[in-house]
């Protein structure tokens, strides 16, 4: 009993309340005993509150993040702001008009010319009741001039080529081993027997792995104009024309390799071919491109086998990849090879950062604002590099920027009990600060490898739309026209015009794969042939290319 009790019970024993003062010292026990149990319930309250305030600020940027794959756009192209004019006269904002804005260079804006189309004339004359006049009816003379206009058309129509060959009877009795019967030899087929001519092959390939249309498409439309063509006999057709390709497919890969700065990536295709210890259609389709040509490989595995196998280790470049693991494997086991990261996929980490922790989220937009800097620095550089100029002062300017976030890189490391979503990130940036800086000396080498992801766009869609290869015969027709088709875009060559000659040249050679090629190599033409498979559209120009 405390002293202060004892007190009291001393004076309740004087006043006859003893009982009442122990009662009094229970009841202040109980409630101290109370007071500490609801302040550790109170403390384990707060503890439970500030666990759900995480929980759910983790969902919140969870649920953003998702929201953002779901329904924004999938590139990082962006939509562009909307441009605004000010009126200062009544302090409102109003959206700039649509179109060539006043003002602007009109030199890259005139109108397209079609003079290179066949013109067919039409002649109307001037109807009959306006030939003289309504209230006299005396005739309206004509004139010399004439009205003229143009209407651009396309007519798409099936026709049958009737082939009639002439015959000659011997008229001698010479014994030359030939035949009584002499018959014109007529045009040259591309299959044996086969009733269907150049065009439509060349319709076909060219609808589905450069306009990305499935067969069964192509033949509804063919079907709506007429033509009626069996599945199976194209597909056997496609098949007997993959040798016809071969050698052009091989010499775009010898040229690849002579290059040294190739850009690298890989994405998933489906194959329905039944091989021993694979499992299921998981293809994966390979991309290597350089600046004249691009070279497609379908292959079952992901591994770094693909590229070992394709670049031999005698071969010295720097090849532009992204960070997956199978090229870092590569390096190690090719150290001739230089790998070079891809700025874009570090500048998309710290966008997806910033969509997942909202915590995060003015630092990462900080750094991506000085990637986005690091770029245009390049881009000035690369610019005067093309050009020819002296690029000493931007090539200054962009490794000082790059010192700059080398540095702001290793403040952060040097921070202990980095958030989560900082930590994985600046490691990240450590790791592959190596690759990320071989652009800084090699003014030729890209930032990031776009080219490369482009290049598979076309793949994918091809993917979607006729759900990959079931046979060995459409494995090797994808990857030789995938790869021809994107080679041809690089030297501005018309892909239909190429594959129209083409294919008329070895239907002439009976079908049979030509001696030579040459004629139909991009590198290999001459300038007359050059321009005769010219585009009539301006392409993107070959890229610079070191070396």
């Amino acid at each position: 009993m405390s002293d202060r009790f004892r007190d009291i019970s001393v004076f309740c024993e004087n006043f006859g309340a003893l009982e009442k003062a122990q009662q009094l010292e229970v009841n202040a026990r109980k409630w101290e005993y109370e007071a500490h149990y609801w302040l550790g319930q109170f403390d384990k309250a707060k503890e439970r509150e500030k666990q759900l305030k995480e929980e759910i600020s983790e969902l919140k940027s969870k649920l953003k993040l998702r929201e953002k794959q779901l329904f924004e756009r999938k590139s990082e192209k962006g939509k562009g702001k909307k441009s605004e004019t000010r009126d200062c006269s009544k302090g409102q904002s109003q959206k700039k008009p649509r179109g060539q804005q006043p003002g602007q260079n009109r030199t890259n804006s005139t109108r397209r010319d079609y003079s290179h189309l066949c013109a067919k004339e039409e002649k109307y004359a001037v109807d009959q009741e306006d030939q003289f006049c309504h209230l006299c009816g005396k005739e309206n003379p004509l004139i010399n001039s004439e009205d003229a206009s143009e209407i651009i058309e396309v007519e798409v129509k099936a026709h049958r080529r009737k082939i009639i060959k002439q015959k000659r009877r011997k008229g001698c009795d010479c014994n030359n081993g030939l035949s009584n019967i002499i018959t014109a030899k007529g045009p040259g087929r591309l299959l044996f027997r086969s009733p269907y001519g150049v065009s439509i092959w060349v319709s076909l390939l060219l609808n589905k792995f450069k306009y990305c249309l499935p067969v069964n498409r192509s033949l509804h439309q063919y079907a709506d104009i007429g033509l009626d063509l069996p599945v199976g006999t194209l597909t056997d057709g496609f098949s007997k024309l993959v040798p016809l390709f071969a050698p052009i497919y091989e010499r775009i890969k010898e040229h690849n390799l002579k290059s040294n700065l190739w850009g690298g990536d890989e994405t998933g295709f489906k194959v329905f071919i039944t091989l021993e210890g694979k499992v299921g259609p998981g293809w994966q389709l390979w991309v290597f491109h350089s600046a004249q040509a691009v070279v497609y490989l379908l292959s079952p595995s992901r591994a770094a086998t693909v590229p070992l196998a394709y670049f031999s280790e005698q071969m010295v470049g720097i090849l532009v990849v992204d960070r997956y693991s199978a090229y870092k494997k590569f390096a190690k086991e090719h150290p001739l090879l230089r790998l070079a990261f891809c700025w874009s996929h570090v500048r998309r980490d710290f966008l997806d950062c910033a969509a997942k922790w909202p915590k995060l989220e003015s630092w990462a937009l900080d750094w991506v604002e000085e990637i986005n800097l690091l770029f245009h620095y390049n881009n000035q550089r690369r610019a005067v590099f093309t050009s020819g100029g002296d690029y000493q002062e931007q090539q200054q300017q962009v490794q000082e920027h790059l010192k700059h976030l080398e540095s702001k890189m290793e403040q952060e490391l040097s921070k202990c009990c980095l958030p989560p979503g900082k930590s994985s990130l600046m490691e990240s940036l450590k790791k592959h600060w190596e690759g990320l800086s071989v652009f800084v000396n090699h003014p030729e080498v890209p930032m990031d490898n776009n080219a490369s992801e482009r290049a598979l766009r076309l793949a994918k869609l091809i993917l979607k739309n006729s759900y990959g290869c079931r046979s060995t015969s459409s494995v090797g027709l994808t990857e030789s026209l995938l790869s021809i088709f994107a080679t041809l875009k690089l030297w501005n060559i018309n892909a239909r015009t190429w594959l129209s000659e083409y294919l008329q040249a070895c239907a002439q050679n009976k079908g049979k794969v030509l001696q030579t090629i040459d004629a139909f190599i991009p590198w290999s033409m001459n300038a007359t042939q050059r321009q005769r498979f010219e585009s009539p559209l301006d392409l993107e120009p070959i890229p610079i290319e070191s070396g």
